[in-house]
């Protein structure tokens, strides 16, 4: 495992010629779509854009959707084909499931369906936050479908550190923000399940988790109309996350892996500890930034994953 620090210089032309090719590996060229396929049972919406070798990207929550790593990520886009989707219950994706449709093994197996629905026998597999547990979920299970692993901001490996990391982002809170919290904890939208109310909560959580507080409104967050039935859904996965520790089942990945933080966020020691635990793993933090790289540094994020790729 080596770390470094990077600032958030801009990118160099250099470091794109020649990426867009990638490795034969016989995956093919996939064209750009925005569309629901049913994979693995479920109804799953896919956006791909970009050209190049491809990279399948998991996001946050559970619950988010893929949107709001747009429109920064298309930067990475532009030198690798992306392809997103909204996971079970989440976003464009369908929620007519029950609960027996919730578990950490169908989400895994969502992962490999994506994977093989495009025909790619080896991928590129980058997860953000919660997409990032999935991911080492993952690589665990299915270390010969990878070409690398990217764990950007990821959740921690363990209820644990997932237990602290909470208390620490509550210990961050404003006297303001939890003030603006409460009042729209207990305004009517948030109490009728209006989505606006909703995402107005959820950037007052996020705020203490960027570098610069004030740069919240750059984070796209449109949630849908049935947020509130999808979250009751995914309430489910609790099943699978009251107890966990794949800290020493990371040691069987092989493949490389590269963990990305921001040096202000809250989970920064749960990557550390997760990149000295992946035998082949390159931990870098970014500068005056925090659990969103693509939206605070996003030079200095598309160099990382560039170099990394480009490397391996």
């Amino acid at each position: 495992m080596s770390g470094r620090r990077i600032s958030g210089l801009a990118l160099g032309a250099v470091l794109f010629v020649g990426l867009a090719c990638g490795r034969d590996d016989g995956n093919r060229a996939i064209p750009h779509e925005e569309a629901v396929h049913r994979l693995n049972g479920a109804d799953l919406f896919v956006r791909v854009i970009g050209s190049g070798e491809p990279i399948v990207v998991l996001h946050g929550g559970p619950g988010l959707d893929q949107s709001y790593f747009l429109p920064q990520m298309e930067g990475l886009a532009e030198n690798h084909t992306l392809i997103f989707y909204d996971q079970r219950a989440s976003g464009r994706s369908g929620s007519d499931l029950d609960s027996t449709d919730i578990t950490l093994d169908l989400f895994i197996r969502d992962i490999d369906a994506v994977r093989a629905h495009y025909g790619l026998e080896r991928m590129n597999l980058m997860g953000h936050s919660w997409g990032g547990f999935l991911a080492m979920l993952y690589a665990i299970q299915h270390p010969d479908r990878l070409n690398s692993l990217i764990l950007v901001s990821p959740s921690p490996a363990s209820s644990a550190m997932r237990n602290e990391e909470s208390q620490m982002l509550a210990s961050r809170l404003t006297k303001e923000d939890q003030a603006e919290r409460d009042s729209i904890i207990q305004s009517t939208g948030f109490q009728n399940g209006d989505p606006a109310a909703y995402e107005g909560f959820f950037r007052v959580f996020f705020r203490s988790e960027f570098f610069n507080p004030e740069r919240i409104d750059e984070l796209t967050l449109v949630l849908p109309e049935n947020f509130i039935t999808n979250s009751r859904l995914l309430q489910y996965l609790a099943r699978d996350l009251a107890v966990y520790d794949i800290h020493a089942a990371l040691e069987s990945v092989e493949a490389p892996a590269l963990v990305v933080n921001g040096e202000s966020e809250s989970g920064l020691g749960s990557g550390r500890r997760i990149s000295e635990h992946l035998p082949s793993a390159q931990h870098v933090v970014l500068e005056e930034c925090g659990h969103f790289p693509f939206v605070e540094k996003p030079a200095a994020f598309f160099e990382a994953v560039n170099e990394f790729l480009a490397s391996h």
